[in-house]
């Protein structure tokens, strides 16, 4: 997902309560935040989908 994000620090704490509740939720297993040339991407490692009860 590219971002445009002229400061980095901001991104990264914007983002991290959304990324506290994808990991606990277990829909990611993994997030990274890595610039390329000029512009900020996260990338997302997807969790292992939930199982329906019932």
């Amino acid at each position: 997902m590219p971002l445009t994000q002229r400061y980095p620090s901001h991104l990264s704490r914007v983002l991290q309560p959304a990324h506290e509740m994808l990991l606990s939720a277990g829909l990611v297993r993994g997030i990274a935040i890595r610039q390329y040339d000029r512009q900020w991407h996260v990338d997302y490692v997807l969790g292992s989908r939930p199982r329906e009860e019932g």
